[in-house]
């Protein structure tokens, strides 16, 4: 009987700990908002998915990593249809998955009046932008079956526009282009923090192997 009235007693102290705790708190809309947005985006389809902005008055962008994220999802929407979006549950990696004609079309595109890239220089300032987070750029096209023609054509393809990607201002390392295996006619992009190479961070890591 003394086991079970210490059991009760340890158990109101902790709940009365909490209920204390409870009142002390205060809900902040900045901070629940990404919590949300995980919880959707883990348990809701991929063309099911809305995303909680958060309060009118947001963060600035650098202290919002998913922030850049949303932006350069947000322009591939309005730009190409039948696209497929999925980001992580930390809001800081972006996969898309699109036709590959359609993409190819936009990022060729240019503006009638001037004949400036509106779609590859919208990217580019979106990845590479000094005071946010900055973004590398994995592009994989899928092609299928062992056709040579098809693989080095897209292959072809696929160089060129990083060759444009990098003509319009994004650094070399910043982007990866090729081909893989999987459902033919579609690319894949995927957009991951970038993080310069560390010559002193490497050597340390290094230092005891």
């Amino acid at each position: 009987m003394a086991n079970q009235y210490l059991g009760l007693s340890l158990f109101l102290m902790l709940l009365s700990f909490f209920i204390i705790l409870n009142s002390m708190s205060e809900f902040k809309q900045d901070k629940a908002a990404p919590v949300l947005n995980s919880l959707t985006l883990a348990f809701t389809p991929d063309d099911e998915v809305k995303l909680d902005a958060g309060p009118t008055e947001a963060p600035a962008p650098a202290e919002r990593e998913g922030s850049t994220l949303d932006k350069i999802q947000g322009l591939f929407n309005a730009q190409i249809s039948g696209l497929k979006a999925k980001q992580n549950r930390m809001g800081t990696e972006l996969r898309l998955k699109m036709n590959r004609d359609a993409f190819m079309a936009e990022a060729n595109s240019t503006l009638a009046g001037d004949g400036s890239a509106f779609f590859l220089d919208t990217l580019v300032s979106l990845i590479d932008t000094q005071n946010t987070a900055r973004y590398k750029m994995d592009m994989v096209a899928s092609v299928a079956g062992d056709d040579r023609a098809t693989r080095e054509s897209v292959a072809q393809d696929m160089s060129a526009l990083a060759g444009k990607l990098e003509a319009a201002g994004l650094p070399q390392n910043m982007i990866s282009a090729g081909i893989g295996e999987g459902e033919a006619g579609t690319v894949e992009l995927h957009f991951r923090p970038f993080k310069r190479f560390d010559a002193k961070t490497f050597e340390e890591a290094t230092r005891d192997e």
